[in-house]
């Protein structure tokens, strides 16, 4: 039994690719509200969205609407139960100024490349903070402490973010970080009823969500893409049971609530089949799902190379974690394998360090850390950084006020954003390791245009099977600095060396080919 107040239906207005929130109010007394059913059809044009709603808590359902194209869109509900029935409305939606991009998309002239649905291109540099959605938890209303990190990591070159919906605890032992003002593990509320050791899996929590939808809002208006991990098996959550009436609740109510935010990237699961917690039966009905729900159709992938090697068709990106020392062979050929997919390694296995000791990498030297993502994009794949100081539980929101030689390298990155906003990393192709250089990793576009990474403990490099040309014109790039140095021309000759001003660590020539 339910009791409907009368609802006046407005006129909404929104900004093209922003979330528009309409809500409707109802009470209902008996059942449970978060299995009601609520729908929106929205058209314009010549275009038709049917779009989840969810229920807010207190008498309140949501349909979170983004309009994926400017006008007026007219929407009418649909619903099991009559007050939220037939509902009628419009909302106007106007082109955005504000630097909204829209979703990430692959490239239509190379889905290989991902590019903002604006058409911009999109130089996807990840930034992996498991647990950044829940370091405000305790707070009253704003997000105090994901918003100085993400304003951190934005202004950095950063923007792609690799966090869990909820994690509970790292299943490691008491290292440094517990009990400081960053431990975040254990935390105060959880997505269910009741917590974590008591749940109550019939209920969600909408005042968890609503700190969530503040943390995707600002990373959104910051330009950073949330790639949201809806489930994690290694971090201590009490899950329901998988394919329970509760479980699926939990998985619809996320991709209603999160489907509207232009910036979010599907993950059914982080590291989905290592722990052997479910088979990839389980994973792949979670992909169907979320291509049944989401009709804006927001890129999907699963944090697991055996799944998406088994599965490809199931997934938007091919996303792998891989720690093996010879990263670009391997890199180099999973791009050759899925030509048709952008490929991301989502952890090469450096994992730079911190004052918070928590599970180390292969690798935790900052330029070493750092010189595993050039591999990566020298084999034409994306990948992601690591700071043990916030990839966990232990999440040091504010890294400028450690010492200064504990502070992340974060500027290093903005040095990459900038390095390929000038050479556009979608332009250059990987080429086989040997073709062009006696030794490091290039990236070539068209016949004339070379990106030379040679590697530290390289004395030099020679340049090897151009054809017929005249010159060339080689300047450095040091990835530590952002500098370059003055540019030199070198005539064509049998042996054409080129050796770094700074060979005390990699650094990547650019040569011009002149014929």
């Amino acid at each position: 039994m339910m009791e409907g107040s009368e609802i006046e239906m407005k006129h909404y207005q929104c900004k093209l690719w922003d979330n528009c929130d309409i809500s409707f109010n109802c009470v209902v007394s008996g059942g449970n509200p978060f299995d009601i059913r609520l729908w929106g059809v929205f058209s314009c044009s010549d275009k038709s969205l049917r779009i989840p709603g969810f229920y807010d808590g207190e008498g309140n359902w949501i349909l979170r609407f983004m309009p994926s194209q400017a006008g007026q869109w007219n929407f009418v509900t649909e619903s099991d139960i009559p007050a939220l029935d037939k509902l009628e409305g419009t909302v106007t939606a106007e082109q955005d100024s504000g630097g909204n991009r829209g979703r990430i998309i692959r490239k239509t002239d190379d889905i290989r490349y991902l590019a903002w649905e604006n058409g911009e291109p999109y130089f996807l540099i990840g930034f992996e903070a498991d647990w950044l959605g829940l370091t405000d938890l305790g707070e009253a209303n704003d997000i105090p402490r994901a918003k100085r990190l993400i304003d951190d990591i934005a202004c950095n070159g950063f923007n792609h973010v690799l966090m869990n919906v909820y994690a509970h605890d790292a299943p490691w032992g008491g290292l440094l970080g517990r009990d400081s003002p960053y431990d975040f593990s254990c935390p105060p509320i959880w997505p269910f009823g009741g917590d974590n050791d008591h749940p109550r899996y019939d209920e969600l929590n909408p005042d968890f969500f609503k700190k969530l939808d503040k943390v995707v809002m600002y990373m959104r208006d910051k330009g950073v893409i949330c790639h949201l991990m809806i489930y994690v098996w290694n971090k201590k959550v009490s899950w329901p049971e998988q394919n329970s009436p509760s479980d699926k609740r939990y998985f619809d109510y996320v991709i209603a609530r999160y489907l509207g935010f232009s910036n979010i990237l599907w993950d059914v699961s982080k590291e989905a089949l290592t722990y052997g917690y479910c088979g990839p039966e389980y994973i792949s009905s979670k992909c169907l799902r979320i291509r049944e729900l989401d009709a804006y159709g927001h890129l999907l992938t699963v944090h697991d190379r055996e799944f998406c090697d088994a599965h490809p068709e199931q997934v938007d990106i091919i996303s792998v974690q891989n720690w093996r020392s010879g990263l670009y062979e391997l890199m180099y050929t999973l791009r050759e394998t899925y030509q048709g997919k952008p490929v991301y390694n989502i952890e090469h296995g450096g994992y730079e360090s911190s004052p918070f000791l928590m599970a180390p990498g292969n690798y935790e030297d900052p330029v070493l850390c750092l010189e595993r993502n050039y591999f990566c994009l020298f084999a034409g794949v994306y990948s992601t950084y690591y700071w043990q100081g916030c990839s966990w539980n232990i999440v040091c929101y504010e890294p400028s006020a450690l010492p200064p030689e504990r502070q992340p390298r974060f500027h290093y990155f903005l040095k990459m954003q900038n390095f390929f906003t000038k050479y556009p990393f979608h332009e250059y192709l990987p080429v086989p390791e040997g073709r062009y250089s006696s030794n490091g990793y290039v990236l070539r576009a068209g016949d004339d245009r070379i990106l030379l990474l040679k590697r530290a403990e390289a004395y030099c490099t020679h340049l090897v099977n151009l054809g017929t040309f005249s010159s060339c014109s080689v300047e450095w790039f040091n990835p530590l600095t952002g500098e370059f140095s003055p540019q030199e021309e070198i005539s064509a000759g049998h042996f054409l060396c080129l050796r770094s001003p700074w060979n005390n660590h990699f650094s990547i020539a650019v040569i011009t080919i002149n014929r």
